[in-house]
């Protein structure tokens, strides 16, 4: 329930208006402290705000912060306790101790960690494709940005509001909350729709994924409107991170109304008689698309999955006559591979 379905929005504001500033108190030291903590800071997480944790550190050399999780590790125990979206430095030095290895009992490995990290970033779409510069190099690149993006290492907004919407709907893709962006989405894709920039047709294809994911209907329909109507008219760009890795993603599923083209740009001789593989791209702004391509001698093969939503499939590179609206299936494809003499 939102407060404006309420009705209630004036009403909170009034209230909350001066909420975001931190109150300073003094302690019974005579030390000054920030009292800033959310609506359950008090009886449940019991840990200060971000905002006040920032303001402080840039008033005084030293910051004490209150971490109400893991009291029952034991007083010798240091817990730091961060909001999401957050991110700070911290340095530990022993005094008169020496590290052993029960320190970093339950710790998770090395390997653990990147597991975890790549099923987050996989959510968005992930590849198996030939080896080389054109392929595997590729999509591991395309995951070194999206974890990136996760590490809060984003465009602003007003700076570059197509690359800012191409990241925030990565971020959404890998599972972030898409009612968080909702106004940041919408100022920058009218701002991209006002100026007609370079991009225009990808940012506003992730703006209305965004939206959708956001239960916007209205908002999403009105940047699909102002899309089809704009996009012919506004150049492409690549000169970005963002916008890079959203035209590789195209190369391999690229929306076309309510259809998706599969490798639309072609596919490259040392891709040929190869395996490939895509699980989860975008197909439009509310169905995504996992295919396979095998190889039966010099023919290819495509088995695919449409989920979410429905889709038609083309593949005009491989069969100018295949299409299929199926949600999933398996075809053999009319081209032939040329077999390169060695």
């Amino acid at each position: 329930v939102f407060a404006r379905d309420l009705n209630a929005v004036g009403a909170m504001t009034v209230l909350l208006k001066d909420a975001m500033q931190p109150n300073l108190v003094q302690t019974l030291e005579n030390n000054p402290a920030f009292v800033h903590g959310g609506p359950f800071a008090n009886i449940a997480h019991g840990c200060n705000s971000v905002v006040a944790t920032k303001a402080a550190l840039k008033l005084a050399d030293y910051v004490v912060t209150e971490a109400g999780f893991g009291a029952d590790l034991g007083a010798d125990a240091v817990t730091i306790s961060l909001g999401h979206h957050s991110h700070t430095r911290v340095a530990l030095t022993g005094h008169g101790v020496s590290a052993d290895s029960s320190w970093f009992e339950g710790v998770p490995s090395p390997e653990s960690v990147v597991a975890g990290w790549k099923s987050i970033v996989d959510r968005a779409g992930r590849f198996e494709l030939p080896p080389g510069a054109s392929g595997s190099s590729l999509a591991e690149a395309v995951t070194a940005a999206r974890c990136a993006w996760l590490l809060g290492d984003l465009a602003d907004g007003d700076d570059d509001p197509v690359s800012a919407l191409l990241e925030w709907d990565q971020l959404c893709r890998m599972g972030e909350r898409p009612e968080l962006l909702i106004d940041d989405v919408a100022l920058a894709a009218e701002s991209v729709a006002r100026q007609q920039l370079p991009g225009l047709k990808v940012a506003l294809d992730a703006a209305e994924r965004v939206l959708r994911r956001a239960d916007e209907l209205r908002a999403a329909d009105d940047v699909r409107e102002i899309r089809e109507r704009s996009a012919a008219v506004t150049a492409e760009r690549n000169d970005t991170l963002a916008t890079a890795v959203r035209q590789f993603e195209e190369q391999l599923v690229a929306p076309v109304g309510d259809s998706a083209d599969i490798l639309a740009a072609g596919i490259s001789s040392d891709w040929s008689l190869q395996p490939i593989e895509v699980f989860h791209l975008p197909g439009s702004a509310t169905a995504t698309v996992s295919y396979a391509i095998r190889w039966h001698g010099l023919r290819p093969a495509i088995v695919w999955e449409v989920e979410d939503d429905a889709l038609t499939l083309r593949c005009p590179v491989l069969d100018e006559n295949w299409q299929s609206r199926e949600a999933k299936g398996e075809a053999l494809l009319a081209h032939t591979a040329e077999v390169s003499e060695t």
